[in-house]
């Protein structure tokens, strides 16, 4: 019976990239991938609702963003392919190096999360909080008209205001990591902040 309910679950499933091997590691996938699908809608809805870049043209049409969950060395792989290194040293020393948990790639509209992204924490959810809102960025088509390092610090700042406005507890330690890395991208940032320098 159990090998029908993996087989059932799978034919359910998209596409993983992060093979679980047992019935139980495929049901915690398939919970993570929902629960990260619910964090991002809750997130975008909440950044539509305050619509903050209304500026801006809307491209709401855009299909929905699809969630891949990798294994740590798959992740690797993708977050490096992303900029398409075609020098095989530097796809090593990029796969190698430690990345980050989650990305959104634009042109492809979808989310990218490692598998041990730990959705109990304020900082795990705030990881999925930070990609929603570059999805928003995208619809809005800031993506385009302002530079990655806004992208970042606008992510940055909102991701913060967000696991808040949420109620999830942010420790002093988290508080310090948020300022350092705005204050990191605002080094690069024209005076307003909506921009980066000439």
């Amino acid at each position: 019976m159990k090998k029908y309910t993996a087989l059932l679950l799978m034919l359910l499933m998209p596409a993983v990239m992060a093979q679980p091997t047992t019935v139980e590691e495929l049901a915690d996938l398939i919970a993570k991938r929902q629960k990260i699908s619910r964090i991002l809608a809750d997130t975008v809805q909440e950044l539509r609702f305050q619509d903050l870049y209304i500026d801006y043209p809307r491209t709401w049409l855009i299909p929905p963003p699809k969630v891949e969950i990798y294994s740590e060395r798959e992740y690797a792989n993708a977050f490096c392919d992303r900029d398409n290194i075609v020098d095989d040293e530097i796809m090593i020393q990029c796969v190698e190096a430690e990345v980050t948990e989650a990305f959104y790639s634009k042109g492809e509209g979808i989310f990218y999360f490692r598998d041990d992204i730990d959705l109990t924490t304020s900082y795990g959810v705030g990881t999925v909080m930070h990609e929603a809102v570059h999805l928003y960025q995208d619809r809005r088509g800031l993506l385009d008209l302002k530079c990655p390092i806004w992208a970042e610090y606008e992510a940055v700042r909102l991701e913060e205001k967000l696991l808040e406005k949420f109620g999830h507890w942010i420790s002093p330690e988290d508080k310090a990591y948020y300022a350092r890395w705005r204050n990191m991208y605002a080094v690069y940032l024209n005076k307003e902040k909506t921009n980066c320098k000439d």
